[in-house]
């Protein structure tokens, strides 16, 4: 854990919250202790059950600080931002994520080249990003995950932010008026599994 305090925001879905064991599982790579891990899942369950009504969809907002001290507040749903690639941050020559209106966005960007997908992440930890390699792999497609360089993308068909809180988030490449614009289609990588992903985490109009 860093100095300052870890933040996660998870979409809440008619008064429940999508992959909730794969949200707890994607805790394990912060090295928490077990006593935290239980506290973390004892508040979730209180927020769920005081501060969520069954008709709620909005983002539950976890906190943690240096102190180890753990904070649940519930806010509410922001537009799903519109992205392109002029939004895509780089860091080290490797494009590590996208940024919109000045803020970082939390997420993992995912290439579709060829029929193949490609994450641009060292690893994949977050519910999201582990659901969309799954889906894509149960679909056939084939998925590689590692950082890419900007130039890498040159070929790219299609791309979208895999997101805890806004679910799938197109950006937009060069010039198409829509993310599946160019060579891509229905039938295409991302558009597959942007509709797989949409029926687990609703777009955000």
């Amino acid at each position: 854990m860093s100095d300052n305090t870890f933040s996660l925001r998870w979409r809440v879905v008619g008064g429940r919250i999508p992959l909730m064991g794969r949200h707890l599982r994607s805790l394990g790579p912060l090295g928490l202790s077990q006593p935290l891990a239980a506290w973390i899942r004892t508040r979730l369950e209180w927020a769920l059950a005081n501060l969520v009504s069954a008709r709620d969809d909005a983002v539950l907002c976890l906190a943690i600080d240096p102190a180890h001290d753990v904070s649940v507040t519930l806010e509410p749903l922001r537009a799903r931002p519109e992205l392109s690639l002029e939004c895509l941050v780089e860091a080290g020559e490797k494009v590590t994520g996208a940024v919109w209106e000045g803020e970082s966005l939390e997420g993992v960007l995912f290439f579709e080249r060829e029929g193949c997908l490609y994450a641009s992440a060292p690893r994949l930890d977050s519910a999201v990003s582990t659901l969309t390699a799954d889906l894509a792999r149960t679909l056939g497609i084939g998925v590689e995950v590692g950082c890419l360089s900007r130039a890498a993308l040159a070929g790219a068909e299609a791309a979208f932010l895999a997101s805890n809180e806004f679910g799938c988030v197109p950006v937009r490449l060069g010039g198409q008026e829509e993310w599946l614009g160019g060579r891509t289609s229905a039938k295409s990588a991302c558009a597959r599994l942007k509709a797989c992903l949409e029926q687990v985490i609703p777009p955000v109009a």
